[in-house]
């Protein structure tokens, strides 16, 4: 079974695959990266067809690896473009 999220769409600036999110602290929406990494520090949720997404703080990030659950990244961390998407 694969962790990859979905549905994957592209992003609009550097054309990678990306997942929507809504964070659960603000409801916002997130782009992550649909695989999941050892450097993550996303976790995602599936409610429905809602995906929902948390920061996990440094303290309790190995632990979650620990108990097998992937972690992914935000897109603004690798994509060229970010700083252009973020809101202030």
């Amino acid at each position: 079974m694969s962790d990859t999220l979905g549905p994957i769409q592209q992003c609009r600036s550097c054309r990678e695959p990306i997942v929507w999110t809504v964070t659960k602290h603000s409801g916002k929406r997130l782009p992550v990266n649909p695989e999941p990494t050892e450097k993550g520090d996303v976790l995602v949720e599936h409610r429905g067809s809602v995906l929902y997404s948390g920061i996990v703080l440094a303290a309790y990030r190995e632990q979650q690896l620990k108990d097998g659950n992937p972690l992914y990244l935000s897109h603004f961390a690798t994509c060229p473009q970010s700083a252009q998407w973020r809101k202030r």
